[in-house]
C-alpha cells in the first residue's frame, strides 16, 4: 500500500512539473511593446512615462513578476528601469503597466527638448527582461516618437 502511494505522489509530482513547464514556455507568447511614450517635467527634470502594452494570445492567464532593462534615446543610453508590482495578463487580452525613468543628463534634456520641438526625430528603445511564471524572458521593444 504505501509502495501504491509513493507511486500516485511521484506520477502527481510529474504532472505538476510538467504543467510548470508549460506555462513558462507559453509565457515566451506574450508580447510587448510600447504603448505610449510621453514626457513630463518636474522644473527642467525630463521623466519619461514609457507605457508598455503586454498581449497574451493564449488561454492561460499569468502573472508579470517584475520588469527591468535599460532605456535609450536615440541609441543613447539614459538610464535603467524596474518594476516588480505584479501586473496580471488575462487571457486572450491586454495588459498595460507605465515605468517612469528620471533624466537628469545635461545632453539628454537638451535632445529631448528638439524633439517635442519637433527639430529632429527620435526613437525611444528598451532592451531588458521580464520574470513570468518564474521564468526570465528577453524583452526588446522600440517607438519613434513624432
Amino acid at each position: 500500500m504505501l509502495k501504491k502511494w509513493g507511486i500516485l505522489l511521484g506520477v502527481a509530482a510529474a504532472a505538476v512539473a510538467l504543467m510548470a513547464t508549460k506555462k513558462a514556455t507559453d509565457a515566451i507568447r506574450l508580447k510587448f511593446s510600447f504603448a505610449g511614450v510621453s514626457v513630463k517635467w518636474e522644473g527642467i527634470t525630463p521623466i519619461l512615462n514609457l507605457k508598455f502594452g503586454i498581449s497574451n494570445v493564449t488561454t492561460s492567464e499569468y502573472i508579470v513578476q517584475a520588469l527591468a532593462g535599460d532605456v535609450y534615446l536615440n541609441n543613447k543610453y539614459l538610464g535603467s528601469i524596474s518594476t516588480f508590482d505584479p501586473i496580471t495578463i488575462k487571457p486572450l487580452g491586454l495588459s498595460y503597466t507605465t515605468v517612469n525613468l528620471r533624466v537628469s543628463l545635461a545632453g539628454i534634456v537638451d535632445q529631448i527638448k528638439a524633439i517635442l520641438n519637433k527639430e529632429i526625430s527620435g526613437v525611444v528603445a528598451f532592451r531588458g527582461a521580464v520574470t513570468v511564471a518564474g521564468v526570465s524572458l528577453p524583452v526588446s521593444v522600440q517607438q519613434n516618437l513624432v
